[in-house]
């Protein structure tokens, strides 16, 4: 059995054109900030150098090479964990809040 995915909710909102609505984000750290593809060379990490270029470009390519770059397998426990993190953000936000969309960098 895997632990549920609980969502934190400060009871706050913020509504983007799109029409979804997101959980404030004061608090949980500016990730979006972070400069990926310095952390990447530094680090010599092909993972962040590809998910920096993914956020200047939006080519999904990237993205899938920093996947590959970790031999990324989903497996059930991990499928269960994000179905019933979705199950828990319909309940918080709306059945299908995510089709609306958010821009990558909303935190």
């Amino acid at each position: 059995m895997t632990e549920e995915a609980k969502i934190k909710d400060s009871g706050e909102r913020r509504k983007f054109e799109s029409g979804a609505v997101r959980d404030i984000s004061e608090g949980k750290g500016r990730f979006d900030l972070l400069p990926l593809d310095v952390l990447g060379t530094a680090n010599q990490d092909n993972r962040l150098t590809n998910i920096s270029n993914y956020q200047k470009t939006n080519d999904q390519t990237y993205l899938y090479a920093a996947m590959s770059a970790i031999n990324y397998r989903m497996d059930y426990a991990l499928i269960e964990r994000i179905a019933k993190h979705f199950e828990n953000g319909a309940k918080k936000y709306d059945e299908n809040n995510w089709r609306k969309g958010l821009r990558a960098n909303v935190t």
